[in-house]
């Protein structure tokens, strides 16, 4: 059985976003809302010498983070109706036929990637772009990068 999820390689990242604003163009997200986020990370300090020069520790780099699809997701142990649920490739998916809207998974999630669609009372995340992985193609952030 194939078992997809998400990798991520800070070394390889500039932070360019691509891989946000490919996702939202894709699922056609609004202007407030994400599936997946680039986060910088910068830190670091610049000490003066004796000789009177500075030396720097400074650093900074980036992370994309969207669902992991993790491989023991806690947000679907705590779904009353099941709507959160792993699919046979692995990935963690949501029926929205199911959702209730309770928000037990976007508690549980320890990514803080799940969120409540207002209007629809359901909650969604990034699906790691089910139908493209089907038809054999690269989620839309990974293609995109």
């Amino acid at each position: 059985m194939t078992q997809y999820g998400f990798y991520f390689d800070s070394t390889r990242c500039t932070g360019c976003r691509t891989c946000e604003i490919a996702c939202k163009d894709y699922k056609d997200l609004g202007v407030d809302f994400a599936y997946r986020h680039v986060y910088d990370c910068e830190g670091g300090d610049w000490q003066m010498q004796s000789d009177g020069t500075y030396t720097q520790d400074c650093f900074v780099y980036h992370v994309s983070l969207g669902c992991q699809h993790c491989d023991d997701p806690a947000c679907v142990k705590v779904c009353p109706t099941q709507a959160s649920h792993v699919t046979e490739d692995g990935t963690v998916q949501i029926d929205k036929g199911k959702c209730i809207g309770c928000q037990f998974c976007v508690m549980s999630c320890p990514y803080g990637v799940r969120y409540l669609n207002e209007e629809e009372r359901v909650v969604e995340k990034c699906t790691l772009c089910e139908q493209k992985i089907a038809q054999g193609e690269l989620p839309q952030c990974v293609a995109q990068c």
